[in-house]
């Protein structure tokens, strides 16, 4: 996309999938970079206390997430987050918090 803001998307990755995918991708991204957002454990859909649940909130507004929805995004995270374990460029602050919240599950 050309313009004013030149903006490179690249499509090699996407795939038509479930919504929930997608918002817990985006939620373990922000907490592997807002330390500030993160909780004790892994947050869950439901929880509108979380800080990071409050973030995404107007996100949460649009989506109707079904019960199999939020099952789903809670699995996703936790597996998305598991998998930074492995990656060298996530922060070892972010990793400890990864290796505590599980042990909260």
């Amino acid at each position: 996309m050309l313009g004013e803001h030149d903006i490179f998307i690249d499509f090699a990755l996407s795939k038509v999938g479930p919504i929930a995918a997608d918002v817990a991708k985006l939620v373990s991204d922000i907490l592997l970079r807002v330390p500030t957002l993160r909780g004790e454990g892994i947050p869950e859909w439901t929880d509108k206390a979380d800080p990071v649940i409050q973030v995404i909130e107007p996100m949460r507004a649009i989506m109707d997430f079904t019960s199999g929805d939020a099952r789903l995004f809670g699995l996703l995270l936790r597996i998305y987050l598991a998998q930074a374990l492995n990656y060298n460029d996530i922060p070892s602050d972010a990793k400890e918090w990864i290796k505590k919240a599980f042990h909260q599950c």
